[in-house]
């Protein structure tokens, strides 16, 4: 058994007043250190912390996963910050590759907004987690729904506190954003940008966007379809029971597209 001397036994309680200072649920925050045993550290000389963000391009309908990766990650105990993308072009769909088992990518994470979410791990050793300069910490996946030439920067938030400590206390930090550009549709490109009942048991909207091909698009698979997307880009909210569908687009040269939607009840 773990012998927890003293300077272990102060650090515990210091970071379990940190971690009551901000609700997870709540979205709400107070300053990330206390004053506590854990004191600011002297930073005189010291590189800060940084998390870059890498962007990748895309197609409407293409899912990609923008790797976080860290510089000077030595001893930290602790840190939180928010992440903020342009939910008119991508829609969050997901956490994964952690670069650490002490990331929980369930968690650790809350999504605070259609446009922002909280990083807050909790699992980091007493001792501090230390990674490789370029190690990628965690990956954020999106779908993208914007139109061709339409873009969205993916990064820290300034709306939030961004705040990092190693076992001394707070260090400096800093963030390297990014901003992708989505790419015209080569094929056509047909997906679902929302699928569900707003009350249990009701029916569920669909909306189904259409890219690239010739339009304009035709909509089957739907009950009292088939229903009509006259531009490229554009989308229609269709009103079914909740159910398992495919959803067909087919342009106005008769190419098909594919699209699945499960409303869950």
């Amino acid at each position: 058994m773990e012998n927890l001397h003293a300077k272990h036994i102060r650090r515990w309680v210091c970071l379990l007043t940190i971690f009551a200072g901000f609700s997870i649920q709540t979205g709400f925050s107070t300053p990330l250190i206390s004053a506590c045993d854990v004191s600011p550290a002297s930073t005189k000389g010291m590189d800060p912390v940084i998390f870059s963000f890498g962007c990748i391009d895309g197609e409407p309908g293409d899912t990609i996963c923008v790797p976080v990766t860290v510089e000077n990650f030595n001893d930290i105990v602790i840190a939180q910050f928010e992440i903020y993308w342009n939910s008119n072009v991508l829609d969050y769909i997901e956490i994964s590759n952690p670069g650490s088992p002490s990331i929980n990518v369930i968690a650790d994470f809350n999504l605070s907004g259609p446009n922002a979410l909280k990083f807050i791990p909790l699992g980091f050793p007493i001792d501090g987690e230390s990674l490789p300069d370029g190690t990628v910490l965690f990956e954020i996946c999106f779908r993208i729904i914007g139109f061709p030439d339409s873009t969205s920067c993916v990064g820290i938030s300034p709306y939030f506190d961004f705040e990092v400590a190693d076992v001394n206390g707070v260090i400096p930090s800093d963030s390297v954003n990014c901003c992708m550009t989505v790419d015209n549709a080569v094929t056509l490109v047909a997906f679902v940008s929302s699928c569900g009942p707003a009350i249990a048991g009701g029916n569920g909207t669909i909306d189904v966007t259409a890219y690239g091909g010739t339009a304009p698009y035709s909509i089957t698979g739907v009950p009292g379809g088939p229903y009509v997307i006259p531009t490229e880009g554009g989308s229609t909210v269709l009103n079914a029971p909740a159910g398992n569908y495919s959803v067909l687009v087919t342009d106005a040269l008769g190419k098909i597209g594919r699209a699945s939607c499960r409303e869950r009840v």
